[in-house]
């Protein structure tokens, strides 16, 4: 119907106002409405094809000169943890990949997130103690960082407690004992954890011997010997972190205490109100000594200027009782071993002197990691 027809039959009222309206509205056009297209979730952005997961998963397996990467057997909120074998010495490894494309995050927080992983690196290559787990080598790249490590075979200390159930007094002893060396290495040259927890300890394959990992929070303090940054674990963490401007040492120890009394109690703590104090209550269900219950008490004092200090728990009776095993803090150096520096030489083609210097001075390089693998390996098959 043309235009002119329909002035017409408005015109001698063939066709009501009304009733043009609502031919108008069955004249127009019907558009079918486009959909934006929808933001893929995230758990669908971290899927890769196949159906498998991004981040860390098979399809985004990174490829680290030098090694073969292999099975996850540990993984956290931005790294996961690979089973590893050293192409020159077939020896197994453990490579932590952080990643620094996930979660998607501002400029900002992303270089924060490096800083953070090159303190990690500098902090495990630097820490030379039997209960620290160092590292042979780290590599940053634009969006993962690489730190290759000895594999504990044993797992985590909080796997152990699992499997096991609490522990008795001598064998928590002996993990603890470790701990405090370790911890007390860390203190002497200005460094704090903030991030203690079974989670954190890594027991070799013998179940024996303790290092202590991650750390990914650990930093130096200020001028004063104070820290402000909130960080840490929900139990393990001391209560002045909240409030910032802490003791590093104290929130240390602190944990270390929530970690003895795991151990003993194979559960968390749980306080009650004692002449005026907040005080630990250990569960009717579990019998400890007096000298453990004690120590613990002391080290998870809520006021930090209360709380032990790390000479004073060495000196403890209950730190003291039982076999001499770990009783003495086992850090030493080894001297550089020469057949083991003959072999390197022979499987990596580089000079005897040069990598003689580079062991003096500590650096980090492909020989040196080679040779350090290489006297690992020799050291377990003489065991």
């Amino acid at each position: 119907m043309s235009f002119t027809e329909i002035l017409t039959l408005l015109a001698f009222g063939s066709v009501s106002v009304f009733g043009f309206n609502g031919f108008l509205a069955s004249s127009r056009i019907t558009r079918t409405p486009i959909a934006k297209p929808r933001r893929a979730a995230w758990s669908e952005r971290c899927q890769g094809r196949g159906g498998r997961e991004v981040l860390g998963g098979e399809n985004m397996a990174p490829k680290l000169k030098g090694y073969n990467i292999g099975e996850t057997i540990g993984w956290g909120s931005c790294a996961k943890v690979k089973k590893c074998v050293h192409v020159a010495t077939g020896e197994t490894v453990a490579i932590k990949i952080i990643s620094f494309k996930f979660p998607p995050i501002n400029h900002g927080a992303l270089e924060r997130a490096k800083e953070k992983a090159r303190r990690e690196i500098f902090v495990a290559k630097n820490l030379k103690h039997p209960n620290i787990l160092g590292c042979y080598e780290g590599r940053m790249r634009r969006k993962k960082a690489y730190i290759v490590m000895k594999l504990m075979e044993g797992g985590t200390l909080e796997n152990h407690l699992v499997t096991r159930g609490r522990l008795t007094e001598g064998e928590a002893r002996k993990y603890f004992r470790q701990l405090i060396h370790g911890i007390d290495y860390c203190h002497k040259h200005f460094l704090f954890h903030r991030d203690l927890k079974p989670t954190n300890l890594l027991l070799d394959q013998t179940k024996e011997h303790l290092k202590i990992a991650d750390f990914g929070v650990c930093n130096y303090p200020t001028a004063d010997l104070t820290l402000t940054t909130r960080c840490g674990t929900a139990y393990f963490q001391a209560p002045e972190i909240d409030r910032g401007n802490y003791s590093g040492p104290a929130v240390d120890i602190y944990s270390c205490g929530i970690t003895l009394y795991n151990l003993l109690c194979g559960c968390l703590p749980t306080y009650k109100f004692e002449d005026g104090d907040i005080r630990v209550s250990f569960p009717e269900s579990v019998v400890i000594s007096e000298n453990a219950a004690n120590l613990i008490e002391r080290m998870i004092e809520f006021l930090p200027e209360n709380r032990i200090t790390i000479p004073a728990i060495k000196d403890h009776c209950w730190f003291q009782d039982g076999d001499s095993m770990f009783l003495v803090d086992p850090n030493q150096v080894n001297g550089i071993d020469n057949n083991v520096l003959l072999d390197t030489v022979n499987i990596m083609g580089c000079g005897r002197e040069d990598l003689i210097q580079s062991l003096i001075e500590g650096a980090h390089t492909e020989e040196t990691v080679t040779y350090k693998l290489l006297k690992r390996k020799m050291r377990d098959i003489e065991d």
